[in-house]
Formats: structure tokens, C-alpha cells, sequence
């Protein structure tokens, strides 16, 4: 089957079995124009190693692999624009050579385990959904460029949503000009991530870590880092994490929404310099916090809680948080116990430390 002056239909061209005499390896071509109108899908039975096609400049709808266990390299080296990249195949991994792509909607890459790893070369710099889960890729941003294992999102600047979820090979994720999700970015479940860095993100709709780091060494620690982060737009959540002891927010000032920081065993202090507001509630439990710090916070719209695993937890840096109206002390089996009324320019709010 050819692609020749037609361009597409605008539906979907599925493509199965051999392309006419072509031999398995040999990159399929011939579209014969700069753009094609509608989306191509790979059949399941696809018997190339490697597909490509090098003429065509834009796809309006999709491209598609899903299953295709012959394949191995994805070449569109000229491809500029594409509203969605979906590879679901647990034996591509080879090589994924879209460099030239700059417009891109949505990216979804699952249950790709192909055990030699992949490499790809992606230069876009905004996108609608990004989602990798089940993979075995191990970083988005490789440092080399020069040969198959160059991988990297380095220019991403803006998305509205980006979930990375279990991706057992995944140690660092990082996008470094990032600046912004106007949605959600949920990081979940990636068994040896120790280190979540975005070094230019400057604000977020929803920030979700949760489940990460079950498998890390015992020796290792997991942290979070957004060192220019000002402004959570809604929830702001890092829970479930058990080799998380670091979380460095120096630039945060505002939480739209609520700040849930739960069951991160090895957290053991918590720093939020710059934190001014949150519109929800606080609730901050099942760590070992040893100590807390929120010296510039000043309005609360729901109600603060703090509880420590720790025996002796110290809630002196309680009296920090201000402005206090009413604040009421009493002892519960021997260890402190506080509770007060907060008058905050969204309203009252009730704030307890317990341990």
C-alpha cells in the first residue's frame, strides 16, 4: 500500500503487513506531498523494523503504533506539525527521530519496555496532554545529542497537563524550561525516582507527587525541587513517598487550593519561607517531621493541621504563624497539644498541631 498526490481523506489510514515488495528493514515512503489530511494508524501485524516517512511536513490528526511488535524505529525527520504522537508498543524502542517536530497536542507513550531503551529527539516547546507511564525510559532530558540514545524534552516550555506515572526506570525527571501547566502535573508511582527538578517552573494549576520511590537504595534519598515556583493555582499534594526527605519550595508564596503533604516516612523537617496564602486546608501528617517552619504565613482559608510521628515533636515554630487571636494549650498524654482560632482575610480557620 502507497501514499501517492492524494494527501489523505481526512479519516484514519491504517497500514498492515508488508508495504508491496518492500523488505521488513526498509523504512516505508512516498507520501508525495507536504501535507497529509486525517491520521495514520500501524496495524498490529506490521512487519517493518523501521518506518518512516520523510517527505510530509504536517499530519492534521494522528499518528498511531499500538502493538506492533516488529517495530522498532520511527523516522518522520521533516514532520513539523502532528496533533497526537501515540505509541503503545512494548518492543519499539529503538529510535524515535522527530526532530523537526515544533507543533504538538497531545504525546501519550505507554507500556513501552523494550529492554535496550529508547532514544528520541523531540525539540517542541509547548504541548496540550503529555503523558508517559509503563515505560522503561529512564530520563526526558539526556544530556548527549550525538548518537540513538540522545533523549530529551529540553524545550518544553509550556503544557497544560503532564502526567508520569510508573516508569520503574526513571531516576530524575526534569524539564528545564519549563515554565509553566496550566492544569495538573502528577508525578506517581516511578520506583526509583529520586530527584524531581524544575528549575524554571514558575506556576501550576495542580501539583500531585505521590507513590514515588518505593525501590530507591536505602542509602538514597528522594527530593523536590522548584526553586522559582511562586504559585499553585489548586491542590498541592506530596503524599505517599517513602524515601522523600527534601522538599525545597524557596519561591512559593500562594496555594489556591490545599496543601496535603501525607505518609512521607523519611520527611523530616519541612521549610516554606515564602509561603504567604493558602485558600484550603493544611494538612500535614504521617511524617516524621522533627521540626516546621512557615515564618511568612498569614492567611489560612481552611483548617491547618500538623501531626508528627515523632515522640517529642517540637511545636514551637507554631507560634510563628500568625496572626493568632485565640490560642488555647492543653496537654494530651503528655505531649502538646494546640489548638487556635485564625482571623484570615478568607475567614476563620481552625489550626491544630498534634503529635
Amino acid at each position: 500500500m502507497y501514499f501517492r498526490k492524494e494527501c489523505g481523506t481526512g479519516g484514519t489510514a491504517t497500514l498492515s503487513g508488508y508495504p508491496g515488495t518492500r523488505t521488513q528493514d526498509t523504512p516505508w515512503e512516498g507520501l508525495g506531498c507536504k501535507t497529509f489530511t486525517g491520521s495514520i494508524a500501524l496495524a498490529t501485524d506490521v512487519a517493518w523494523g523501521a518506518f518512516g516517512i520523510y517527505e510530509i511536513e504536517e499530519i492534521t490528526g494522528s499518528f498511531v503504533a499500538h502493538g506492533s511488535p516488529q517495530l522498532k524505529d520511527v523516522s518522520f525527520p521533516n514532520l513539523r506539525k502532528l496533533e497526537t504522537l501515540s505509541l503503545k508498543n512494548p518492543d519499539i524502542g529503538a529510535f524515535l527521530d522527530v526532530q523537526r517536530l515544533e507543533e504538538l497536542e497531545t504525546l501519550e507513550w505507554s507500556q513501552l519496555w523494550y529492554s535496550g531503551g529508547m532514544g528520541w529527539r523531540i525539540n517542541i516547546t509547548r504541548i496540550s496532554s503529555f503523558v508517559i507511564e509503563e515505560t522503561f525510559i529512564t530520563t526526558l532530558t539526556a544530556d548527549q545529542d550525538w548518537d540513538a540514545s540522545y533523549s530529551s524534552f529540553r524545550s518544553l516550555k509550556t503544557a497544560d497537563d503532564i502526567r508520569i506515572e510508573t516508569n520503574p526506570q526513571m531516576g530524575t525527571i526534569s524539564l528545564p524550561e519549563l515554565t509553566s501547566v496550566t492544569n495538573s502535573l502528577i508525578i506517581g508511582y516511578n520506583s526509583i525516582l529520586d530527584h524531581t527538578y524544575f528549575p524554571a517552573l514558575e506556576w501550576a494549576g495542580s501539583i500531585t507527587l505521590r507513590g514515588n520511590g518505593l525501590n530507591i537504595h536505602p542509602a538514597s534519598a528522594a527530593r523536590l525541587d522548584l526553586p522559582i515556583l511562586t504559585e499553585v493555582k489548586g491542590l498541592f499534594n506530596v503524599s505517599d513517598n517513602p524515601r522523600m526527605e527534601e522538599i525545597s519550595l524557596p519561591a512559593l508564596q500562594k496555594v489556591d487550593g490545599a496543601v496535603l503533604l501525607e505518609d512521607n516516612p523519611t520527611l523530616r523537617t519541612l521549610f516554606f519561607p515564602s509561603l504567604e496564602t493558602v485558600s484550603g486546608d493544611v494538612l500535614i501528617r504521617g511524617n516524621n517531621l522533627s521540626s516546621f517552619e512557615f515564618p511568612a504565613l498569614k492567611s489560612v482559608g481552611g483548617s491547618f493541621t500538623i501531626h508528627s510521628l515523632v515522640e517529642g515533636f517540637n511545636c514551637s515554630n507554631y507560634e510563628k504563624i500568625r496572626p493568632l487571636d485565640i490560642v488555647q494549650r492543653e496537654a494530651v498524654s503528655g505531649t502538646p497539644h494546640i489548638r487556635s482560632m485564625l482571623n484570615k482575610h478568607l475567614g476563620y480557620a481552625k489550626l491544630s498541631v498534634m503529635t
